[in-house]
């Protein structure tokens, strides 16, 4: 209950801090004599409004307790609670004096000095007091979630772009932030005091070293031992907390509280050297950022020794800082956007150029292809010509000339023209790689002239694979090799029969052809024209030539290739 009169009562001014701290386990009361007589006239409804609360509360008015405020122990890391209590009807005499006493008991480690109180209209003063919860607990919210999207931005950016090393650390700083002040916002409870005033300590320090640590790093400098030592200071502030109270006024470990404020504070000289090293906007924007954070944390910690009713605005210390880096972040996100764009827009207009001219080069090149075909295939007509129908031509012509050849002779000479001048025309025929088509057109040529000699031809001719190696060019040396064949058997063999076949291995395509006839004696053609252009048509075709002759017949085999065509000389 309220002490006496006779107690030892001493006069104070609310609105400046006393000289001396209450202990931790001090009480004191506080007694106000008031009238309330124009209010009580009015019929309007009395309120005590209290801006800043440091203790706990019983409030007795004319010796009748009417109100009761615990702070949990958690909030001795709050610096104010604010308190509004509406006085019950019939607790005020009128007319007449009235006596307001308080009793006031400090949360352990937190002594602190009274701000000034209200009492009076209890409209009025619910407005007031409306206003400031608003600001120093809902308007909390504001920070807290402006911390939570952008450190859940930085860390998803980071997390797909890995060395983006900035956005880490600022986005673990802003996380910390938000968490350390979801902390104040919510738990409240007793047995959570030191559990949470731990992880509170953690991220209020890992908070501050990150940012310090991130400013360092956008200027460029590495201080390793810098670094360490502040990790250092991280770890023993949470070591310690258990057992040490950094909140009360008169232990001599208050003094390491000061030191988040100087991490904290340190960002200001930091981000003014880094804006004096770059002297650029954003390093300007920087500075201005640091600054608004580092006074609102001067503000707040040394602004009580000049208003004691000062608002509680450490939650929003961060938010200029973040703010600005946010911003700067963003900012650098979309200049590399851009650039990204532009480059991928150079890049494909360099692609785009680059695929015109090889459509021309390309263009140019299927030119030249074509013209040096159409070179190649006129000068190899032209070579097959000279060497066959031009040689025979010319040396026709002789005969002629020289009255050495009959009529029949002149006949033959000019059908064997006339068929080399046809098996020029047939290799010129597309075959599809499809040798059936090529010996087709060969039987068409030979089996009349055969007939006409009275030898039966014996096509034995089976489907074999396609070959690669059957280019005109080459499709032209095979006709040429058996022509060069049937030419021998109508001259000189005297064969009745003549056999033609096919067959298919895993080394290519065979084509045989035998007769009956007389044979020859192999060591004496064997170095003949006829034999050896026979041979170098096959190299030229990549194929092998065997030639077999007896008393009973003799027979050619030429084995095409399967693989690809050969370059024949």
């Amino acid at each position: 209950m309220p002490p006496p009169s006779t107690a030892p009562w001493r006069a104070v001014r609310l609105d400046v801090p006393p000289p001396e701290r209450l202990t931790n386990a001090g009480y004191e009361w506080l007694r106000i004599d008031f009238e309330a007589q124009r209010l009580a006239e009015r019929g309007v409804p009395l309120a005590l409004y209290v801006p800043v609360l440091h203790r706990q509360l019983s409030i007795f008015v004319n010796g009748r307790e009417v109100a009761a405020q615990r702070i949990p122990a958690f909030t001795r890391r709050v610096v104010c609670c604010a308190v509004y209590v509406e006085l019950p009807e019939g607790a005020i005499v009128t007319p007449g004096a009235n006596r307001l006493e308080i009793r006031t008991t400090s949360v352990v480690g937190r002594g602190a000095a009274w701000a000034p109180l209200y009492l009076g209209d209890a409209s009025e003063l619910w407005g007031r007091y409306e206003a400031r919860t608003l600001i120093e607990g809902g308007g909390v919210l504001i920070p807290l979630l402006f911390a939570v999207v952008i450190s859940a931005v930085c860390l998803v950016v980071w997390h797909r772009r890995r060395g983006e090393q900035l956005l880490l650390l600022f986005g673990l700083s802003a996380a910390l932030y938000a968490f350390n002040a979801s902390l104040e916002r919510w738990f409240m409870a007793d047995e959570w005091a030191t559990l949470a005033g731990v992880a509170g300590v953690l991220a209020d320090y890992a908070s501050a070293t990150l940012m310090l640590v991130f400013l360092l790093r956008y200027a460029g400098w590495r201080w390793p031992r810098v670094e360490t030592a502040l990790w250092g200071l991280v770890a023993a502030s949470a070591a310690i907390y258990p057992f040490v109270n950094f909140y009360d006024w008169q232990s001599p470990w208050h003094v390491w509280w000061y030191t988040s404020i100087a991490i904290y504070m340190a960002s200001l000289p930091l981000a003014a050297a880094v804006a004096w090293r770059q002297r650029d906007l954003r390093s300007a924007l920087l500075v201005t950022g640091a600054a608004i954070s580092v006074g609102l944390i001067g503000w707040q910690v040394f602004g009580q020794l000049f208003d004691t009713e000062g608002l509680y605005l450490w939650p929003y210390h961060q938010l200029g800082l973040f703010a600005v880096i946010a911003a700067m972040l963003i900012d650098r996100l979309v200049i590399s956007l851009g650039q990204s764009e532009r480059l991928n827009a150079e890049l494909e207009q360099r692609v785009a150029d680059k695929h015109s001219e090889l459509e021309v080069q390309y263009g140019r090149t299927r030119e030249l292809e074509r013209e040096r075909a159409v070179i190649a295939e006129r000068a190899r007509m032209m070579s097959d010509m000279h060497d066959g129908i031009g040689a025979q031509l010319i040396s026709t012509l002789s005969l002629v000339e020289g009255g050495e050849v009959s009529k029949e002779g002149i006949a033959t000479a000019l059908r064997e023209c006339v068929d080399d001048l046809r098996l020029a025309i047939d290799s010129l025929e597309p075959t599809d790689q499809d040798l059936l088509p090529v010996l087709g057109n060969l039987r068409y040529r030979l089996e009349p002239r055969l007939k006409a000699q009275g030898i039966q031809l014996d096509w034995q001719v089976q489907d074999v694979p396609k070959l690669a190696c059957l280019t005109p060019e080459n499709v032209l040396h095979v006709l040429r090799i058996l022509q060069e064949t049937f030419s021998n058997i109508l001259k000189h063999a005297g064969a009745q029969r003549v056999r033609l076949a096919t067959c298919a291995n895993s080394q290519g395509v065979a084509i045989e052809v035998s007769d009956d006839g007389m044979g020859f004696d192999d060591s004496l053609v064997s170095h003949g024209y006829g034999i050896e252009s026979m041979r170098r048509r096959a190299r030229a075709v990549g194929a092998t030539l065997t030639l077999k002759s007896s008393e009973t017949g003799t027979t050619l085999s030429l084995l095409l290739p399967a693989g690809q065509p050969t370059l024949g000389v």
